[in-house]
């Protein structure tokens, strides 16, 4: 099954990474203020189980089904370019700010 731009599925689909989007971009802001004050309020961020499910599932996100040959990577190939483009931003974004929690907890670790 090939999607195209203007299908009604793959337009509510980006409408709707567009909002995870959103919300990757602002995490990542927040992130980098709670960064910039010396790490104020990491602590609950890097125990929040809730907050790992949820990237974990943003980095999940693919749309490789049918794809064998790209089934297990956590890059997008769907074939229609924006749809991809968006997942893997979704991605990169919170790819980063997973980067700076874990930079944090190494800091922690160090310091004990």
């Amino acid at each position: 099954m090939v999607i195209e731009a203007s299908d009604p599925v793959a337009l509510r689909l980006m409408g709707q990474l567009d909002v995870l989007n959103a919300w990757a971009s602002m995490f990542t802001r927040l992130i980098e203020r709670f960064e910039s004050k010396q790490y104020e309020n990491f602590d609950v961020m890097i125990r929040s189980e809730d907050l790992a499910s949820v990237q974990l599932a943003l980095i999940a996100l693919t749309a490789n089904k049918n794809s064998a040959h790209h089934y297990a990577s956590i890059i997008s190939f769907s074939g229609l370019q924006k749809l991809d483009q968006m997942l893997n931003q979704i991605k990169n974004k919170v790819l980063e700010s997973v980067n700076m929690l874990l930079e944090y907890a190494l800091q922690m670790n160090e310091s004990v």
